[in-house]
């Protein structure tokens, strides 16, 4: 027998942890150039990070500076707030 799983009790669940992100990206100074967000950390690596997911590319991944609603942050500190590098990495043949 299949359980049906109620999509009130679902909403309940999972919306509460998509918010989550939404507020921990707010502690992390964000940056309209790349340039700006180097000088602000200069020991550290600027990365873009995505604003939805809070996941984050470096540069010269495909989608570094593509992904809307995104960011120029510094590295350490988007990891501290909780952001992870994305999982999109190219393929090498």
């Amino acid at each position: 027998m299949k359980k049906k799983i109620c999509p009130l009790l679902s909403l309940v669940f999972f919306l509460p942890m998509q918010n989550a992100h939404a507020n921990q990206t707010r502690s992390v100074e964000h940056f309209r150039n790349s340039d700006k967000a180097q000088a602000s950390c200069p020991d550290d690596i600027v990365v873009w990070l995505n604003l939805n997911s809070g996941k984050f590319y470096y540069k010269g991944s495909d989608l570094y500076s593509r992904i809307k609603p995104g960011s120029y942050v510094c590295r350490q500190t988007a990891i501290k707030a909780g952001d992870h590098p994305a999982l999109h990495v190219p393929l090498m043949y």
